[in-house]
């Protein structure tokens, strides 16, 4: 089996997917280990420290939409900080769900103002900025979430920023409100750098700012783990308590793409991180198949036998 005879497509983006025109080519899809999503930054922002507003926000995204639309639907609502591949793990919500997002500010004391068409507490108005890259993807995902939390009826400022600006003059110093970003997590995440609470200041990348005890405890076990198992159901561990403290609102993962042709047979896609892991499985694949006459089979068994 040769080059040519795969002659395959690896890594390609939805954009470019849509532009090859190619009906001999079989589209295969692998979960990336990244998420993408919301993080908030209630020191910054206090009207973010109040759970009911992250959920009502949460709430109010259509994720499959954005899914949809800036992935063209090659992508998986993101289920917690750790993309997990398990069918079985369902979102804590895939949105809209404006009817329950109301619920929750009304309930948290929330007021609905008619004359200046926003919601307020006090003193308090429900108004805030939103910051991600000025990349295509980060940038159209960040004005979708944006029209969803208008639709609310939260005040939403965008704020777009070359790569090199936002990493350096914008996240090292925790200066945003909330921030749409992407975090890699690598082929068996450790989601350590990104959630440890020692970690949510400069130069760490706890870009939510989170700090819970049990978490800690969680990713300190998940570092230690080698047994597939027992990690498995920490990580699920470690969604469930990040997901019910709500620190960012997750999105989706994106899947790799890989076009082959329909002719290479027992091809699958194994954990990917990066473009050459779709080859760790390459010593199972064939294209074509040769009859052997029994005789000459049951004489190989018997040599290897003997």
């Amino acid at each position: 089996m040769n080059a040519r005879e795969i002659d395959a497509i690896a890594g390609i983006s939805p954009d470019e997917l849509d532009g090859i025109r190619r009906t001999d080519l079989t589209t295969m899809t692998a979960l990336l280990p990244r998420v993408f999503g919301v993080f908030f930054n209630q020191n910054r922002a206090p009207i973010l420290a109040r759970q009911a507003v992250r959920q009502a926000l949460d709430l109010a995204i259509d994720k499959q939409m954005i899914i949809d639309t800036v992935l063209h639907g090659y992508g998986a609502i993101a289920r917690g900080p750790i993309p997990l591949p398990d069918p079985t793990e369902t979102a804590t919500s895939t949105g809209p769900d404006l009817e329950t997002a109301r619920a929750a500010l009304i309930g948290d004391k929330w007021l609905w103002d008619e004359k200046d068409l926003l919601w307020k507490k006090g003193k308090d108005s429900l108004a805030f900025s939103l910051t991600t890259a000025d990349t295509p993807e980060l940038k159209e995902a960040a004005e979708l979430i944006k029209q969803d939390w208008e639709k609310l009826g939260v005040k939403v400022e965008l704020k777009v920023f070359e790569l090199g600006d936002l990493n350096q003059n914008v996240i090292r110093p925790r200066e945003y409100d909330a921030v749409f970003f992407g975090e890699i997590l690598g082929r068996n995440p450790d989601p350590f750098a990104f959630w440890y609470s020692k970690q949510r200041l400069d130069p760490g990348l706890n870009i939510a700012l989170y700090t819970n005890v049990k978490a800690d405890a969680l990713l300190e076990k998940i570092r230690a783990t080698t047994d597939r198992e027992t990690l498995t159901q920490l990580n699920r561990n470690f969604n469930a308590l990040v997901l019910a403290d709500m620190p960012a609102s997750f999105v989706y993962s994106p899947y790799f793409l890989y076009l082959t042709p329909p002719a290479v047979q027992d091809l699958t896609l194994p954990p990917i991180n990066t473009a050459a892991d779709r080859f760790l499985n390459i010593h199972r694949w064939y294209i074509k198949t040769e009859r052997v006459w029994s005789v000459f089979a049951n004489t190989n068994n018997q040599l290897e036998n003997n």
